[in-house]
């Protein structure tokens, strides 16, 4: 497994616009610029199929303090995995308010064993934006979301593009969030792992998914 740095050390394009980087490594420190440190209920660091990563035992999040993703370009990825995508909605990253802002991953739509990435945001009227592919069971996969700041939501699953929609308009007030659960969602706990949580704020390239992908996995 190829180990993807913070230290810009050759002017790497992949670190412009780069804000918080989580490892849930062994630390829920932000190795980014911003410093949001994680602070975890319930869960533990591990090593799952060669990834270190933290495991959520369905009872546990990380707590994140507050910032602001406002209404400029963004893109989230993360590498997750889950022994159970049915009994629970999982959670990369959610607002205080879920309904302002919510990255997560599905129960099942069709029956298959594997969940669905989605972004949701009732309250910018958007309500929630699906994939169309799953993630089986127990098996690490990327997913990354991109908001191009005007009216284009993306979300890739591994290093390709699976779906893009055209929605309104974001601005996402400041806020506390959580990795592995919602506030006040007592029964949305991811059962699974994750590891290197990132946050850029700009949209990153198909190219840059695909370098990202190629790095991390």
């Amino acid at each position: 497994m190829l180990e993807f740095m913070f230290a810009n050390v050759n002017g790497d394009p992949l670190m412009k616009g780069i804000v918080s980087h989580w490892k849930l490594a062994g630390s829920l420190l932000d190795l980014g610029p911003a410093a949001k440190h994680g602070s975890g209920t319930r869960v533990s660091f591990t090593t799952y199929k060669d990834r270190p990563c933290v495991a959520f035992s369905g009872d546990g999040y990380i707590s994140v303090p507050s910032f602001t993703i406002g209404s400029t370009p963004w893109t989230f990825s993360t590498w997750i995995a889950g022994y159970d995508w049915t009994t629970s909605y999982s959670h990369i990253l959610s607002a205080a308010v879920q309904a302002t802002f919510a990255l997560k991953v599905s129960k099942p739509f069709t029956g298959t064993p594997g969940g669905t990435p989605y972004f949701h945001s009732a309250s910018s009227g958007n309500g929630s934006q699906v994939a169309t592919a799953a993630i089986p069971l127990n098996t690490w996969e990327m997913v990354t979301y991109t908001y191009n700041g005007i009216d284009r939501l993306r979300i890739y699953i591994g290093d390709t593009l699976n779906v893009e929609f055209v929605i309104k308009p974001l601005n996402v007030p400041d806020s506390r969030y959580r990795i592995g659960n919602a506030e006040n969602t007592p029964d949305e706990f991811n059962r699974g792992w994750m590891s290197d949580l990132r946050y850029w704020k700009r949209e990153l390239t198909p190219a840059e998914v695909l370098q990202l992908w190629q790095r991390t996995k």
